[in-house]
């Protein structure tokens, strides 16, 4: 502890792995100091988040591995430079439409967590001027992606998988999302068009349907859709319906 009391003018602060035995030591001068960046992931924390005194300093915080519990909907309200924000895999169960984002934030990751609720709400705040990166795979979300997904216009990274079933094997995954077959999956038809999305990750999930033929979908690697239910056209195989129209036609010949 000593030590860092030398340190009056430090701004980026990285103890992650180094356990309770030697965080514990020095946490409170952390709340307490001006710091831009904290990175203190793996370190066995347990209980609520922790709360920072001088909040307005901070940009980048890393808070995964953890054993955070719930009371997360009050951490991020006086944290108004927050750019940058990972608490994933921790233990945190909250509603995530009850949630405060900082209007700066350009990528949060939540990925393994207990989080359950609609992603609405951070879709249609000031948040979506700024996001690039959204990683809440993991979780407990429901619902379909919303329509407001169409105004994060700098999103570059969408992961949106579900926990896993545990009556099935580990490719399972369930999510409550309606979709017709061989129709096009209409709820992914509102990330046409974000032309910033370069990173998405579908895989595992029980969508069925045709892939919207269009960006950023259509440039996507065949891996992004692997093990779902039944997806189909470019970068899969054809839908089965497209394939008999066009033998159809061919057997017509032309008119």
């Amino acid at each position: 502890m000593n030590l860092f009391l030398h340190f009056q003018n430090l701004q980026y602060l990285n103890l992650s792995k180094s356990g309770r035995t030697v965080l514990g030591a020095v946490l409170e001068w952390i709340r307490n100091r001006e710091l831009s960046d904290v990175h203190i992931a793996g370190c066995n924390l347990r209980g609520t988040l922790t709360k920072f005194t001088k909040p307005d300093s901070l940009t980048f915080i890393d808070l995964s591995d953890n054993h955070f519990t719930p009371g997360i909907s009050n951490f991020f309200r006086k944290l108004s430079s927050l750019q940058n924000v990972k608490i994933s895999n921790n233990q945190l169960k909250f509603d995530i439409t009850k949630i405060t984002l900082p209007s700066w934030l350009s990528s949060l990751d939540l990925h393994s967590n207990l989080l359950f609720g609609s992603l609405s709400r951070i879709m249609n705040g000031q948040i979506r001027l700024n996001l690039k990166l959204l990683n809440v795979a993991g979780n407990r979300i429901t619902g379909q992606l919303p329509s407001s997904i169409s105004n994060l216009f700098r999103l570059e990274t969408l992961k949106y998988l579900q926990k896993p079933d545990n009556r099935h094997n580990s490719y399972q995954f369930r999510i409550t999302t309606e979709v017709v077959m061989l129709r096009p999956v209409h709820q992914w038809d509102n990330l046409l068009g974000i032309e910033q999305l370069r990173h998405a990750n579908f895989r595992a999930n029980k969508f069925c349907g045709e892939i919207p033929q269009g960006r950023p979908f259509n440039v996507f690697q065949a891996a992004t859709y692997a093990h779902s239910l039944c997806l189909c056209s470019k970068p899969l195989p054809p839908c089965k319906r497209k394939k008999l129209e066009k033998k159809g036609q061919h057997e017509e010949g032309p008119a």
